[in-house]
């Protein structure tokens, strides 16, 4: 009877635990969790947008210098930096082959002077023999196309001496105004082409910076407008420029050229130096946003979305948004976004639509 008592009291104990638990399960409900979330305002633009771009310093009046034959470079004075004047060497190419072309031209011009002189006194010749009666009018005519044809040879070979001649003056190379030698791309003892760039002289007093813009904003850059250029070799100065040349065509990296004049020339600012232009676009051409990278949340097919706080439910909606260009202030938001949104900068992993939410800092976005 004691066992059988004991089982009784074991199986009522067990039967009150699974109620128990039963109870638990079904008669306390699981509570939301209210996440606090970091959030920005988005605030009315009150200027343009600033948009920069590296680019290149360079002379606004650049000479690129080249032989006009082709050889073996025996002299290269010419160094980067150097300071040279109008009639300077720049450059001096192996003559050797074309003194002998020089050579060559003379000596069959020496031998057709010859035969022109010959053949002169023998149309004479005929001329009066022909005017006495003593020669047939066949041979006079055959005197004086000897005579036509040794001269033709003859200013032919007068020609190609002065073109040998010439070609032996075109292997010096000397700079064809003042200015400062910026760049030197070959070396001594190098064969070089007719026409290869062998140095690059800047001269005047005007300064350009070389930039590359991309599609989606060259519309934007046109001839004439402000800009302002920086140097990291000329800290903390500013320099005023006007957009002087807008590219038609893009480069192999999709940017199209843009060059800027500066509107003050400064002795710290070299040719090569790496600068950046600021451009400024007006507000009627602005269509987006610049937020936090973070902000912005990814569905599985790649749509982007941020999450928006709603402040008469503290809770959060999702909205699908368009994005532009990654910049150093954060992404660009072209589409979805408004002024005086509130958005979510922290914490958007773990967001669900309709979400409660509790604001732990709010900051001011600034509109793009």
């Amino acid at each position: 009877m004691r066992f059988l008592k004991k089982v009784y009291c074991i199986g009522i104990s067990v039967s009150v635990a699974l109620c128990l638990v039963s109870c638990s399960r079904n008669e306390t409900p699981e509570q939301k969790v209210i996440r606090p979330v970091v959030t920005i305002q988005l605030q009315e633009p009150t200027s343009g947008r600033k948009i920069s771009f590296s680019g290149t310093a360079k002379a606004a009046l650049e000479t690129v210098l080249s032989f006009r034959v082709s050889g073996e470079i025996r002299e290269l004075p010419a160094k980067p930096g150097n300071k040279v004047q109008k009639g300077d060497v720049i450059a001096k190419l192996d003559t050797t082959d074309y003194e002998l072309q020089a050579n060559q031209s003379k000596a069959q011009l020496n031998q057709t002077e010859a035969q022109f002189k010959q053949a002169k006194a023998e149309y004479e010749r005929s001329r009066s023999l022909y005017e006495a009666g003593n020669l047939s009018k066949s041979d006079l005519d055959g005197a004086q196309a000897s005579f036509e044809s040794a001269k033709a040879q003859k200013d032919a070979n007068q020609k190609s001496l002065m073109l040998s001649r010439q070609q032996l003056k075109y292997c010096t190379l000397k700079a064809p105004v003042d200015g400062y030698i910026s760049s030197v791309p070959v070396e001594v003892y190098t064969t070089i082409q007719a026409g290869q760039t062998i140095a690059t002289v800047d001269s005047g007093k005007e300064m350009k910076i070389k930039t590359g813009i991309p599609e989606a904003i060259i519309g934007q850059i046109t001839k004439g407008k402000p800009a302002v250029v920086s140097f990291e070799s000329v800290p903390g100065t500013f320099f005023d420029a006007t957009i002087c040349e807008v590219g038609i065509t893009s480069s192999e990296s999709g940017t199209y050229s843009v060059e800027l004049l500066l509107k003050k020339m400064d002795n710290r600012i070299k040719s090569g130096m790496v600068g950046e232009a600021t451009f400024l676009l007006e507000r009627s051409q602005i269509n987006c946003f610049v937020v936090p990278a973070v902000a912005i949340a990814s569905e599985a097919n790649g749509t982007r979305f941020v999450w928006i706080y709603q402040p008469s439910s503290s809770t959060v909606k999702k909205r699908t948004v368009e994005v532009g260009s990654l910049t150093t202030k954060g992404l660009e938001v072209i589409k979805g976004i408004s002024p005086g949104d509130i958005i979510v900068i922290r914490g958007v992993h773990r967001l669900n639509e309709s979400q409660k939410v509790r604001l732990q800092e709010t900051g001011k976005g600034a509109a793009s």
